[in-house]
Order: structure tokens, then C-alpha cells, then sequence
């Protein structure tokens, strides 16, 4: 049978890939962008415009604040309204409710909030559950952050502290109630957040050996944080009985909640290790876009308390002759000011405008800002000369504050420390706040790589406030033209057996081949490859494709 081969192609798989694949210790990560921004849109619509509850609707108004998009449900504030002027809201609906109107300022709630105040004071003082100190104690503080009612307190915080407190447990976990002996990482969170709650709403100070026994309790906590070999930590929930399944994202997003909630009230640092709250950064950015609602909810929530954590103190500046103390809550940018009952625009103005801002972003945080090292392409190309770009930024895209990037080393893919490239410092340009390195080192030839990149602040004073982490391993494909030679066709008359026919192939010349063979004999396409630095190159898949 005599076949023409009017041309033959051969595609070398993903620039001509090795077959090892990559080593899992090294992962791109990148800030939350655009992408974020429109997969909100989907996740969080609905035909008419509502959700089925006001957590629902929480959870996506929320979402749209830390994303910047100008979207409120219309219908969000009747049902703020109604359930705030209903007798048969438990606190779990007022929380909801009050979390909305954070957001939205729904108008004409105003006497609602003040009536709602004694019916959670009691909810406080009869709990005995996390959950219900939980809701409670969190609606309560919401209350006292949107009414002008800034002498509201608990009339026994610090028992109420204890009560809580006693829910804890030797390993840093919780338990739900005391007639339940199963400790939990997930309730961790719940009563962190709602131990925070409590110190925002006592008229004087709570012993400071409860807060110092706590602050040991999250260091235990996070001896048990888990991690994957990408430098991602995580918490998950261990306890086996309980009433609903926490995974590892609403796992970790409750503690973090806890975890800057608490700082933010309590004087001091933490002392939680800085790569540990950037893993924390990396494991909600490493998730991707999550499809679900509530998982979608929880990165952003989650990645938004740790970039705006603030530690809660009071600051008295002057302000149009006067002086005006101002309070700063943790996971969101909002103020408020207590003296002389001056909130909303006058709260925005003084933190925009006074000496007090500046000297509250100065403040060192009590949970570092993690900043993100990403590359806007990890596939570069020798033959085009391609520039290596990379950007640093906060979780949610923000620029960071002034620094260096060096690439400090470069090794191959599945080697272990020899390196193929010194240290390099990467340009700046301020405009475009990338950073650059135009010529790529002379020795990388075709293949796989890691990059490692060390980030150094330039003011010692942000060491304080942000986590860059010690270096970042970055996979990186570098591609480029390989040259075939020695192409040539043989016929075998079976796997191993004897040549019958053997024609070598000029490919850049010739587009016709003649030959003739029978369906029993085998056909062998051969022929040699070389990358750009002359070496002989193996790729991992190759496909001819005869054109017949």
C-alpha cells in the first residue's frame, strides 16, 4: 500500500514540558482581583433581588463591600425593619439584622435599635450556650456601633467573661455549652469573637490575667494549625459529634474572625508567628474562586479581617476646636466617635482628616498585614525575551508600602539546592508598581524552574505591621524555539524488527514523502531535538500528526 505525506506536524506538549512534575512546595498565589469582583455578581444573585434570610443577605452585602461593588438588595431593609420591631426575633435574627444595617444604614430603625437593647441585655445574662452569648453579645455591640447610645455596657462583663471563659479548653479548643465534654477549633472562633464583644461593652477594664489566659489559649490553638507543603496553614475541625460539619475553610475563617476581633480590644501583641498569618493569607487565596455561596463569603470575609485588623484603642484629637476620642474596629474601616456622640460623617471626616489617622495607622498591629508576592505570567519566553514582572500587594489588591523585591536564587525544577542564577534586585516602576527584571539570567535554557524571591521593607518600623514571609519559591515554565534534526522515517516490518524502508526528512525544505508499506509493517517517525543553548532536550509527550 503506498501512502504520500503531504506534511507532518509535531506538537510538543505545553512548551515542550519535562515530565517531573513540579514540586508542591512552590505555588503561585494571587490577591483577590476583577475575577473576584464579577464571580460575586453570579454567586450572589437571585431573581427578584432577595435572599431566603437576612444571613444570606449578610453574607452577600458584605461580600460586595470588601469588593467595592455598589450593589444593595432592595427589599434588605424591610426585613431589617420588620425583624428588629418583632417580639419573636431571637438574637441569631437581631445579629443578622444588625449586620445588615451596619452595612446598608437602612433609615427609620433608629427606635428600633434602642428597644431591642434590654431585650439582648437579658439574652446576655440567661445564656448559657456559646451561641447564644455569641449572638447576644455581638448584637449588642452592633447596637452600641449604630445608635448614639455610647454608654451602653454589660453590667457584669467581667462575669459574663468568666462565663465564658470556662467553655475553654487545655488544648486552646471550646466547648458549646458545659453539658457538652467535646471541645471544638470552629467554636474557638465563636468565643473569641464573642470574648471581644465583652471587652468593648465593660465600663472598666477585665482582669488582665483572664486576658493574658486567653492570649495563651490562642498560641495552643495554634499549635494544632495544620499545613500544606505550599507554606498554606489551616485549622479543621476535629470533634466528631458535632451538630454540623465545619470544614477546613469555615473552619479557619471563624478563627481568624476570633482571632482579629480579640486582638483588635486587647492591648499587646499576640505574638502568633508571622508566617503563620501569612499562611493563613494563603490558604484563602490558594482556594481559588469558590463556587458556593458561603464558602465564597467566608474567603472574603476572612482575607478582608486580616488585611484591615486594627487594634481597638482611643485616640482624642482635635477637631474643629475640639477633643473627640475616636474608636477603631477591627476587619472593616469604620470609626466611630464616642465623646461627643459625633458618628457617620463626622466619624468619616475626622479619619480622614486629622492627625489622628495618621497617627492610628502608624499604630503597630496586633496581627500582621499579610502582603502577597504574585506574577502576572509564570511562562516566559526566551525567543520573544520575555520580561519577568512581579507585583506585591495585600490580599485584597491593595499596593504595598515601600520595597525591594531580589530574585535570590534560580534552580531547576526537582534539584535540590544548586543554584543556576545569583541574587538580582528587581526595578521598580511606580506607575505600573511592578517590578521588573528586563534580562533573564544567561544560563536558563528550556524547562522548569524555581524562582525564590525575598521581599525586604524599606521602613523597619512595617516590620511590625506586615508579613512578607522569609522567601517565596515560585514555579516558573521557561519556553522557547527547539530546532529538529535528523528527521527521518522508517518502515520496520514489526515492533523490533528489521528496516525495509528508511528516508530521512529535510522538515524545512520537504512537504512530500513516498513510501509503501502493508498494515503488518510498523512506521517510526525519529528525530532530534535541541533547545536554544544547544542542549539535547526530552519532551514529555510528543504527537505526530500525518497528513494522509
Amino acid at each position: 500500500m503506498a501512502r504520500n505525506l503531504r506534511g507532518f506536524l509535531v506538537l510538543i506538549a505545553a512548551a515542550l514540558i519535562y515530565s517531573a512534575s513540579f514540586s508542591s512546595a512552590a505555588s503561585v498565589f494571587q490577591p483577590i482581583s476583577d475575577s473576584h469582583r464579577s464571580a460575586a455578581l453570579d454567586i450572589f444573585s437571585s431573581p427578584d433581588g432577595s435572599f431566603a434570610s437576612l444571613e444570606q443577605t449578610y453574607e452577600a452585602i458584605r461580600s460586595f463591600e470588601v469588593l467595592g461593588i455598589d450593589k444593595k438588595p432592595e427589599a434588605a431593609c424591610r426585613s431589617v425593619k420588620e425583624t428588629l420591631a418583632s417580639a419573636s426575633a431571637d438574637s441569631k435574627d437581631l445579629f443578622y439584622a444588625l449586620k445588615v444595617n451596619r452595612v446598608l444604614k437602612c433609615k427609620t430603625v433608629g427606635a428600633a435599635l434602642e428597644g431591642i437593647i434590654s431585650r439582648l441585655q437579658a439574652a446576655v445574662g440567661g445564656a448559657s450556650s456559646l451561641y447564644e452569648f455569641y449572638y447576644s453579645i455581638g448584637s449588642l455591640v452592633l447596637v452600641k456601633d449604630q445608635t448614639s447610645k455610647q454608654d451602653l455596657y454589660l453590667s457584669d462583663a467581667e462575669g459574663v467573661f468568666r462565663s465564658i471563659k470556662a467553655l475553654s479548653q487545655s488544648d486552646g479548643r471550646w466547648r458549646y455549652n458545659s453539658n457538652n465534654p467535646e471541645s471544638s477549633t470552629f467554636a474557638a472562633g465563636l468565643a473569641l469573637e464573642a470574648l471581644a464583644g465583652v471587652v468593648s461593652l465593660a465600663s472598666s477594664e477585665i482582669d488582665q490575667s483572664l486576658i493574658g489566659t486567653t492570649k495563651n489559649d490562642i498560641l495552643k490553638l495554634f499549635d494544632s494549625i495544620e499545613k500544606y507543603d505550599d507554606g498554606s496553614f489551616y485549622f479543621d475541625e476535629k470533634v466528631l459529634g458535632a451538630r454540623e460539619h465545619q470544614g477546613p475553610l469555615s473552619t479557619t475563617s471563624c478563627i481568624v474572625r476570633g482571632l482579629t476581633a480579640f486582638a483588635a480590644v486587647t492591648s499587646g501583641s499576640l505574638n502568633i508567628p508571622e508566617d503563620k498569618i501569612l499562611g493563613l493569607a494563603r490558604f484563602f487565596l490558594g482556594i481559588g474562586i469558590p463556587g458556593d455561596s458561603k464558602d465564597f463569603f467566608n474567603q472574603i470575609d476572612s482575607l478582608a479581617c486580616l488585611e484591615n485588623n486594627r487594634q481597638l484603642f482611643f485616640l482624642t484629637c482635635p477637631f474643629f476646636g475640639h477633643s473627640a476620642s475616636v474608636i477603631f474596629y477591627p476587619c472593616d474601616n469604620r470609626s466611630l466617635v464616642i465623646e461627643y456622640g459625633l458618628g457617620g460623617v463626622w466619624g468619616w471626616l475626622i479619619e480622614k482628616y486629622t492627625l489622628c489617622y495618621t497617627a492610628f495607622r502608624e499604630a503597630t498591629n496586633p496581627v500582621f498585614i499579610p502582603l502577597i508576592l504574585s506574577l502576572p505570567a509564570t511562562v516566559l519566553s526566551l525567543t520573544k525575551k520575555d520580561t519577568l514582572k512581579v507585583k506585591v500587594n495585600t490580599v485584597l489588591g491593595s499596593n504595598a508600602p515601600a520595597l525591594t523585591v531580589k530574585l535570590v536564587r534560580v534552580s531547576k525544577s526537582g534539584s535540590k539546592d544548586t543554584a543556576i542564577s545569583g541574587s538580582q534586585e528587581l526595578k521598580f516602576d511606580p506607575q505600573s508598581t511592578v517590578y521588573t527584571l528586563d534580562i533573564l539570567p544567561n544560563n536558563l535554557d528550556v524547562g522548569k524552574y524555581i524562582f525564590v524571591f525575598e521581599v525586604i521593607l524599606h521602613d523597619p518600623e512595617h516590620k511590625n505591621l506586615y508579613a512578607t514571609g522569609s522567601q517565596t519559591r515560585v514555579p516558573i515554565f521557561i519556553t522557547g524555539l527547539i530546532r529538529v534534526d535528523n528527521a527521518e522515517i522508517t518502515v520496520l516490518d514489526s515492533d523490533l524488527g528489521s528496516i525495509e524502508t528508511q528516508k530521512k526528512l529535510d522538515i524545512a525544505q520537504q512537504n512530500l514523502v513516498s513510501f509503501s508499506a502493508n498494515h503488518l509493517q510498523k512506521l517510526r517517525l525519529s528525530f532530534q531535538l535541541t533547545t536554544p543553548l544547544g542542549h539535547s532536550f526530552k519532551p514529555h509527550q510528543v504527537c505526530p500528526c500525518l497528513l494522509l
